[in-house]
């Protein structure tokens, strides 16, 4: 079930969905947010030759300090900021059981986005669980000076801010729901997942089909559904591309072109031959809505489909919209 509602004290649009554990107990309620795009430096990092290219060049969500020291957009069509404050106090007020978000926090990677994402989100939400998007890892964006740091570097610096393992973390709300959240851009490799997050993701299958656990899975690009019937919704992207590509050359030729993509096919037949434990997946990075169908099997091979939400990014809005979240209610 997926209905949109506007929230009329903070003007956030909200996305509901319901999913049926069938357990019984208390409601565990979990809100995800996706593609806040904070576009931020501080004086300081800008003698860093590509992120000086980067300010200059990128100017989208661009933030800057006014007189007051208060966070604002250069632009004032760009909303990432009052969006994000518009969703925190809509947050606040619904005291949810657990905030996802689903990548692309940060427009690059800068100290500058991450003192925002720390003051606005990680200190206050300290529970918070957040996957990689595809631009948290680099520093080049639009700009004109090529990577300073080696991606060896940036993924270390990544490692500093976050605070839980930035590629795979999972953790039981209500004895009922085990949330499982993924990077799967790899080093800014689209829809890529790894050998170490297919173990991790087996054990908790495991685990989960064992007690009970109604699986739900966070990661940032959309996967490949394998359904035809996503053409013409969204182009061909679900079934073959940025997200896919790995999987469809396996399915059409029978074959990997590197044991990266390997690991990938790996951690996808595991997520669509589980489709009785795993209720719903959620992501974002297409900046747009949509619900897509992810042909799978259960335990015994029966066909199943996983339902894959994809939620717009925060950045999003206009005079009445103020931001953009999806509430999940686990009953």
């Amino acid at each position: 079930m997926w209905s949109f509602s506007i929230d009329s004290d903070s003007g956030v649009m909200v996305r509901d969905v319901q999913i049926n554990t069938r357990k019984g107990g208390e409601p565990v309620k979990i809100i995800q947010m996706t593609d806040l795009h904070l576009n931020y430096c501080t004086d300081e990092e800008l003698k860093n030759p590509t992120l000086a290219g980067t300010w200059q060049n990128r100017v989208w969500q661009k933030v800057q300090r006014d007189g007051e020291g208060a966070y604002r957009n250069v632009n004032p069509k760009n909303f990432s900021i009052r969006n994000m404050e518009s969703c925190i106090r809509y947050i606040d007020r619904e005291k949810p059981d657990q905030l996802v978000i689903t990548g692309d926090i940060f427009d690059y990677l800068s100290e500058g986005n991450a003192l925002l994402a720390k003051s606005y989100i990680f200190d206050r939400y300290p529970t918070a669980l957040a996957c990689l998007g595809n631009h948290e890892v680099v520093q080049q964006m639009q700009g004109d000076v090529a990577e300073s740091l080696s991606l060896a570097d940036r993924m270390a610096a990544l490692e500093g801010i976050w605070r839980h393992d930035i590629h795979y973390v999972s953790k039981v709300l209500g004895d009922k729901v085990m949330l499982v959240v993924m990077d799967n851009c790899r080093g800014g490799r689209y829809g890529s997942f790894s050998w170490t997050q297919e173990k991790k993701l087996r054990t908790d299958l495991a685990e989960a089909r064992e007690k009970g656990y109604t699986v739900i899975l966070f990661y940032h690009i959309p996967l490949a559904t394998e359904n035809p019937a996503y053409r013409s919704t969204c182009a061909e992207e679900y079934v073959k591309g940025d997200a896919g590509t790995a999987v469809w050359d396996f399915q059409t030729k029978g074959i990997c072109s590197s044991a990266e993509d390997e690991a990938t096919v790996a951690v996808y037949k595991l997520i669509t031959s589980n489709a009785d434990v795993i209720a719903a997946a959620f992501c974002g990075h297409k900046h747009n809505d949509y619900v897509t169908e992810i042909n799978a099997t259960d335990a015994v091979g029966e066909r199943r489909v996983i339902p894959q939400y994809i939620l717009i990014g925060t950045v999003y809005g206009g005079s009445s919209i103020k931001g953009n979240v999806l509430r999940i209610t686990v009953n």
